[in-house]
């Protein structure tokens, strides 16, 4: 056994997980390689029979290359019994090293195993592999791209003892990943991760384990000497448990050892993402309540971001300080005071400052805002519409209600909004053409060719899902002016489409989002038919196909015909209100446009429209 060479160390070190080692153990065993690994495995003297549970499970499952007992350790090596592959050696220490403060003696048992491998793997004792070729997979690659030092994947958190779903511990894409993304993610799985034997001898390595103590020493050392790709798969198991180191610390020592790791990284990226994930109005608190590492945090920051610290502390007086004592007063008087007393008393107030106070700013808004219409027939009417439109078109923004808006002081204050921020405006420009080209409304054609043109100039691109709408646009302007600008615009939003279909299976109104919206509908679909018929794109037209299919099953109430706001991905269960008239609105700009295959389908949506469009008596 000395004179074989590894390709992968297995690194387990284990103490009292007598409970969960035999699930370390099996995943070790059942790795299917084209290469020989060892599996190192060091007990730092547990006291809960952990040293016997291995022992046997060597004893049944391996036959014995030999066995030595030296000063610190009884020492077993063997080779498994039909895993030829596989070979453990077991470090079973006679006195705990942690405790005697030389834990990095274990490491050094290991050093004549390493040297003889190419590769370093790890897994603590109470984490187990669940995937047979995670090895092989990860080796292939690393064997493939020698200019990545290290590459993990996902893993799965099981809460050990506690009432509570097994969840994915990272939420990432496959691909590489740079010093700043590491420290962004943070707790990466280390029974996860396989490096290059050189990162272990490396000087970053050797710098940040000379100040800190964990795994996560590997992940960033390997970042700086070359580069580090993550697999997305869930190929191991991380247990968690109440009592557990990680869930124990103070959020000051969690935030206070993030920036020690940053600084010392040295990688100025990964500090100011680690900067970023404090709260440091939390933090402020513990400080005041005496946290040892709130203070050192503070002095950490002071000495790297002072202004920063500056306007972190005015922010926490001025806002974060009065809340926290509001709050604190309001707890004092719903203890002083009887709850149900406190909350007449406050439907009492607001009551009365709704009546007082709400009536004349409403009223005073609104006949400000909208004017009656004096119109004796049709003819007027139309012409007066058609003046409000062109006028509407030819601003370049429009004015925000005085009390909508969200984020900062600053964008509530705001009154005006850009145009071509919201897809309304490309339906509202969409259908503006097609009145005006019925109507050979020369003056309204140029305005909304100009309009869009301007636009295109300025470089605008749409970016989200409700602003596909202005698709519509460049369409119908393609059908009128045969320029390619037009084709182009309307071609860069089917590849968006498409490339968001390929992520997420279904085009959703925000990318990403456990639910579906019908504004969705509304706002793309009008876009993907007609794209589908100009260009004869097959592929878009499914896709608004899809969008129409699944909302008609999913986000529809059969009885009243009525489109919830959202439904549920997963589940199909319909969400938040369904009288909502814009709504209503958006299904039906969508929904006009597909035709459904299905003679049932057909049916049904046939019965929804009609019940919408024309029996509004059917909603009471």
């Amino acid at each position: 056994m000395n004179e074989n060479i590894y390709k992968v160390l297995i690194r387990c070190f284990t103490y009292n997980q007598s409970d969960f080692i035999l699930d370390a153990l099996n995943g070790f065993i059942m790795q299917k390689t084209k290469f020989p690994y060892l599996i190192a495995i060091v007990d730092d003297a547990s006291t809960d029979g952990e040293q016997n549970v291995i022992q046997n499970y060597i004893s049944e499952n391996f036959n014995l290359n030999y066995s030595k007992d030296e000063e610190y350790a009884k020492i077993t090596c063997a080779q498994h019994k039909d895993n030829l592959n596989c070979f453990i050696i077991f470090f079973a220490l006679k006195f705990n090293h942690y405790k005697n403060k030389i834990g990095f003696k274990r490491v050094e048992y290991l050093k004549e195993w390493i040297e003889k491998s190419e590769y370093m793997a790890f897994c603590e004792g109470d984490d187990y592999w669940t995937d047979e070729l995670k090895l092989q997979t990860q080796v292939e690659f690393l064997d493939a791209h020698r200019e990545y030092m290290a590459c993990f994947h996902n893993a799965t958190i099981k809460w050990e003892g506690q009432n509570r779903p097994d969840e994915m511990m990272c939420d990432f894409k496959t691909g590489d990943f740079s010093t700043a993304k590491i420290f962004e993610k943070w707790q990466l799985p280390l029974a996860s991760l396989l490096i290059r034997k050189e990162v272990d001898s490396s000087d970053s390595y050797k710098k940040l384990i000379a100040e800190f103590r964990g795994g996560f020493c590997h992940f960033i050392a390997a970042s700086l000497i070359g580069k580090v790709y993550g697999f997305s798969n869930c190929w191991s198991v991380y247990r968690k448990n109440a009592g557990g180191i990680s869930n124990s610390m103070s959020y000051g020592l969690c935030s206070f050892l993030n920036v020690r790791y940053a600084i010392a990284s040295g990688d100025r990226d990964a500090l100011e993402v680690m900067l970023k994930r404090i709260h440091f109005a939390s933090i402020f608190v513990a400080y005041i309540k005496g946290d040892i590492y709130a203070k050192k945090l503070l002095s950490l920051v002071r000495k790297d971001r002072l202004f920063l610290l500056i306007k972190e502390f005015i922010q926490f007086v001025l806002v974060w300080l009065p809340k926290m004592v509001i709050k604190k007063l309001f707890r004092f008087i719903d203890r002083v005071l009887n709850r149900n007393l406190l909350l007449f008393l406050c439907i009492i107030i607001g009551l009365f400052g709704f009546n007082q106070l709400f009536p004349s700013v409403l009223k005073s808004y609104y006949e400000k805002t909208f004017t009656p219409l004096n119109v004796s027939d049709e003819v007027a009417f139309e012409s007066l519409l058609r003046n409000n439109v062109y006028d509407v078109i030819d601003r370049e923004s429009w004015s925000k209600h005085p009390l909508a808006g969200t984020g900062s002081l600053i964008k509530r204050l705001r009154s005006k909004v850009p145009v071509w921020e919201y897809g309304e405006y490309g339906l509202l420009l969409h259908y503006a053409f097609s009145y005006a080209k019925n109507k050979n409304d020369a003056a309204l054609l140029a305005l909304i060719k100009q309009k869009f043109d301007n636009a295109l100039e300025n470089e605008f691109r749409v970016k989200r899902s409700d602003q596909i709408a202005y698709g519509n646009v460049a369409l119908d302007l393609f059908d009128m002016y045969h320029d390619d600008k037009y084709r182009t615009f309307a071609t860069e939003i089917s590849q968006m489409v498409k490339e968001a279909v390929q992520r997420d299976g279904l085009f959703l109104y925000r990318e990403g989002s456990k639910e579906q919206h019908v504004d969705a509908i509304g706002l793309t679909v009008p876009f993907l038919v007609n794209y589908s018929k100009v260009f004869n794109d097959s592929v878009i037209y499914q896709v608004a196909y899809d969008m129409v299919n699944d909302y008609v099953k999913f986000g529809v109430d059969y009885l009243t015909g009525i489109p919830a706001q959202t439904y549920d991905l997963t589940t199909h269960v319909k969400l938040n209100h369904a009288n909502w008239g814009r709504g209503i609105s958006w299904f039906l700009l969508g929904t006009q446009e597909v035709e459904l295959q299905n003679e049932n389908e057909k049916k049904t949506f046939t019965n929804i429209r009609q019940c919408i469009a024309f029996k509004p008596k059917a909603f009471v």
